[in-house]
């Protein structure tokens, strides 16, 4: 048994909660041998049992509390680092199989919007903010740009809570949120694991993986840093007709998370903690609607590269315990697109090739503090306050020979304050009701500069956009018995608004959309969840009937000139059910499934907004369903004792709307993936298939925001791969 030191633990709660508090970061576990007798036991090796979808000894803190999963009121995921480890799993991504009402654009990494429960505001990333909060150890990542998809390397919990958490998360969240929570530093022992891995796509290029992670007490029991590095690059597999380039998407993904924690003494803890992340494409992933060939008349590559520093200090005071994170966050993106043939408006040849630059740069600081009653608590509750103050730059340029024919630089001073807080008042020993709400204040002002050179005119345009209000939230939870919680739910999300900037100079933004001022949106959730473990913990089930409201919808599909815009397109409603499933049919072997059934419909559009149709929420299907059965078995051999495993997974995701202003749809597509693996000692071998049966199904994806035609995105053709991994 390795010396593990633990912080303490104090309060009401059940002897299961207790110690999964007092065990949680060791590695260790327990289990009970009597009526009121517990054994700790050393980490799971070989006889790993299948994560569970609900328990009382899984802690979730995506609720902004520590808080037992089996009580907690809303629609949450959780996966843990045993589970992510059981897959080829590189980002979140490659989670959307395994969490029910989890969907991606498909734009290539770095270019990917992720949306939960089908509210979906469309494939184009523009100026409105993300419908989903990804999280990063309590730091939010994300505003008005995509999924930065980080690598899952060295992460503890993922975290996913579906359905508007304006109250605890603020704007952004109106989809829900996806929280990463990565491994602490460990101050008690020297350790870390080394990945090595190689793969190769059905004609295509191979690519390869590595990562190190490294933990090193520098003080024993006191002070320790932790470090996850990794190198990936992903073989393309399309060739560019035109162009004559092959395997022209190749993409490489780099970066690093260095972590400093001091335990300053039992009562408090400082961390510090940085992280970069680099990555290149060397062309897009879109191709023609009538075969898999790409036909840009030039290489597309983008880059994406994001940081953060950030600092956690955690206590305990009379008045309960306290935790205050500040962080800076940078996000930058630049992007080429081919628009050969566009913007003859603005003086250029339409037979000339020509690329149009996009550039994105966010850098934010944002700080929180939540102050929270001590564990056990008879009335559990918090209060926070928020604050983030930073800019947004936008940047496009169109070269047309030695001129610019088009050029925008506009700047967003973002400012962002709130007050939250949550109780839970227990009204009967079974039945609790959750009360929570934030008081808010966003604004942006807006500066901007266009320029023509071709036509020899130039403008500015500025403007400024505030929204405050108050966002609520309402928890009814009833207990039947140990095994079986429901529980009945409203919460409201929200965006700020915006502004529009760019338009052709002398145009007027009005009296339709575009306008100068989009207004903000808001969406209220409806719903009725359940969790239940049956047949003594070996049947998990999860699930939620919802209804959503979603007014002012805002989009960024709204072209002029083929420049996008900003807008709100009316007023949507959904409504829908998610189901997730844990079945250990015996030692060994178990059986998930996920299922999602959404009915989401424009049911008044807005009148000044040009060509809304009702088609449906852009890339939402009416249904997708995935399930995955796994099989493990400890064996021996001459080389002594390890664990033989392996899983198969298919999903199928039902036809969607392309976008907002148009009756085009996607079809419905299937995929299946496959792994194989030994664990032996402190090695893990993994043999994995991505796209078994190679299906071409068409993604969801907006493809070249700045060219008109019809586009498609298609499938990764079948890939395999093996990964090596040694802990030490």
């Amino acid at each position: 048994m390795p010396r593990v030191r633990s912080a303490p633990v104090r309060g009401q709660m059940s002897r299961a909660e207790a110690l999964t508090r007092l065990l949680a970061g060791t590695g260790l576990r327990f289990e009970a041998v009597g009526d009121n007798a517990y054994r700790i036991l050393p980490p799971r090796t070989a006889e790993a049992l299948p994560s569970p979808i609900l328990s009382e000894d899984i802690i979730v803190t995506g609720a902004r509390r520590e808080i037992a999963l089996a009580a907690v009121p809303r629609s949450v995921a959780h996966i843990d680092e045993e589970r992510l480890l059981q897959l080829p799993v590189n980002d979140a991504y490659d989670l959307a199989a395994q969490i029910s009402g989890l969907q991606f654009t498909d734009d290539g990494p770095g270019r990917n919007k992720v949306y939960l429960r089908g509210v979906s505001d469309g494939a184009l990333s523009g100026s409105a903010q993300s419908t989903v909060g990804i999280y990063l150890d309590g730091v939010r990542l994300t505003y008005a740009a995509p999924d930065p998809q980080l690598r899952l390397t060295d992460v503890a919990r993922i975290d996913v809570m579906r359905g508007p958490q304006g109250a605890l998360y603020g704007a952004g969240s109106i989809g829900g949120v996806l929280s990463i929570e990565s491994n602490t530093p460990d101050a008690t022992d020297f350790g870390g694991a080394l990945l090595l891995g190689t793969e190769t796509t059905l004609d295509g290029a191979a690519g390869h993986e590595s990562e190190l992670v490294l933990n090193a007490p520098i003080v024993p029991d006191r002070l320790a840093v932790r470090l996850a590095a990794y190198d990936e690059s992903i073989g393309g597999w399309l060739d560019n007709a035109t162009t004559g380039a092959r395997d022209t998407n190749t993409t490489t993904r780099r970066g690093a998370r260095l972590s400093a924690q001091w335990d300053v003494n039992r009562e408090w803890t400082l961390r510090g903690f940085t992280m970069s992340q680099s990555i290149r494409a060397r062309d897009g992933q879109y191709l023609t609607p009538d075969g898999p060939r790409r036909t840009a008349n030039i290489a597309e590559p983008y880059e994406d590269d994001f940081s953060l520093f950030g600092t956690t200090l955690r206590g305990e005071t009379p008045l309960g315990d306290i935790e205050t994170t500040t962080a800076y966050v940078r996000h930058e993106i630049d992007n080429l697109y081919d628009v050969t043939g566009s913007f003859t408006a603005f003086g250029v040849d339409p037979l000339a090739v020509r690329g149009i630059d996009k550039r994105d740069l966010l850098e934010i600081f944002v700080h929180e503090t939540r102050l929270s009653s001590r564990s056990g608590a008879r009335i559990p509750w918090f209060v926070g306050l928020f604050y983030a103050d930073g800019q947004a730059e936008y940047g496009r340029t169109l070269e047309d020979g030695a001129t610019i024919a088009y050029g925008l630089e506009r700047t967003d001073k973002i400012e962002e304050s709130a007050i939250f807080g949550e109780a839970t008042w227990p009204l009967t020993p079974r039945l609790s009701l959750s009360t929570g709400a934030r008081i808010f204040r966003h604004t942006i002002e807006m500066d901007a500069e266009t320029i023509e050179e071709n036509l020899g005119l130039a403008a500015t345009s500025s403007g400024e956009s505030s929204y405050t209000d108050l966002s609520p939230d309402i928890r009814l939870s009833y207990s039947v018995s140990d095994d079986l919680q429901l529980y009945l739910a409203a919460a409201e999300g929200y965006r700020g608004g915006g502004l529009n900037a760019g338009e052709p100079v002398g145009a007027v933004l009005g009296p339709d959309q575009p306008l100068r001022t989009y207004a903000g949106d808001e969406l209220w959730t409806y719903e009725i969840g359940a969790r239940a473990s049956l047949f003594d913990d070996t049947l998990q089930v999860s699930g939620a009937i919802f209804y959503n409201d979603w007014r002012r919808i805002q989009t960024d599909t709204l072209v002029v000139e083929n420049l996008p815009f900003t807008g709100n397109v009316g007023h949507g409603r959904a409504y829908g059910l998610e189901a997730d499933l844990l079945y250990t049919l015996l030692d060994g072997l178990s059986v998930r499934a996920h299922l999602v059934v959404n009915n989401a419909s424009l049911v008044r559009a807005d009148p000044t907004f040009p060509s809304a149709t009702d088609n449906g929420f852009p890339g939402v299907p009416d249904l997708a369903f995935s399930a995955s059965l796994r099989y493990e078995r400890p064996l021996s051999l001459f080389a002594g004792s390890f664990l033989a495993f392996g899983e198969i997974d298919a999903s199928y995701v039902g036809g969607s709307a392309a976008d907002f202003t148009s009756s085009a749809r996607h079809n419905p597509r299937t995929e299946a993936n496959a792994n194989i693996g030994l664990t032996l000692g402190r090695t893990d071998a993994m043999l994995y298939v991505r796209n078994v049966l190679n299906e071409d199904g068409e993604t969801f994806s907006f493809a070249n925001p700045f060219a008109p035609g019809r586009f498609s995105t298609r499938l990764r053709p079948r890939t395999v791969g093996v990964q090596l991994r040694y802990h030490f």
